[in-house]
C-alpha cells in the first residue's frame, strides 16, 4: 500500500522557466507525471533553484522581461542543478554552444517537444537502473 505513496514522493522535481503561458501549458500537459513548478522571469528560475532542489531545471532562451536570457539563467544555475535544458525555439551550431558553455547540459533546438520529452525520460531509466544497483551511482 505505501508502495503508490512512495512512488509519488519519488516523482522527478522539474523547474521550468518560460515566460509565455502557451509554452508552460504545453510543458505541463507533456509533463504532468512530474512534479512542476513553474517561472516566468529569469530570476524568478534563479531564485527558485537556489531556494529549493530540482532533478532537472528547463530554461527559455528568451525572455520578454526581466533584462537576462537563457544563457544568464544557466552561468547562475549550473551549480544547483545535475540536469539543466536550454529549451529554444532558436536553432544553430553557435547558439548550442554558447548553451552548453552557459551551463547546459542538453540543448533542445525548435522547441522540439519530443526530443524534450526523449531526454526526460532517459532521467528516469537512469534513476531506475541507480535504484536496482543499489543506489550507487557512477
Amino acid at each position: 500500500m505505501t508502495n503508490t505513496n512512495e512512488k509519488q514522493v519519488e516523482r522527478k522535481r522539474i523547474l521550468i522557466g518560460d515566460d509565455k503561458q502557451k509554452e508552460r501549458t504545453s510543458l505541463a500537459r507533456a509533463l504532468g507525471n512530474y512534479n512542476l513548478t513553474f517561472a516566468e522571469a529569469p530570476d524568478e528560475v534563479i531564485n527558485k533553484a537556489r531556494q529549493s532542489r530540482y532533478d532537472l531545471i528547463i530554461t527559455d532562451l528568451e525572455y520578454t522581461e526581466g533584462g537576462k536570457e537563457g544563457f544568464q539563467v544557466l552561468r547562475e544555475i549550473k551549480d544547483l542543478s545535475e540536469k539543466r535544458i536550454l529549451y529554444t525555439g532558436r536553432r544553430g551550431f553557435e547558439m548550442v554552444m554558447e548553451g552548453i558553455f552557459a551551463g547546459a547540459t542538453e540543448v533542445v533546438e525548435g522547441k522540439n517537444l519530443s526530443q524534450l520529452l526523449e531526454i526526460v525520460s532517459e532521467l528516469n531509466s537512469k534513476r531506475e537502473n541507480t535504484e536496482l544497483k543499489g543506489g550507487e551511482r557512477k
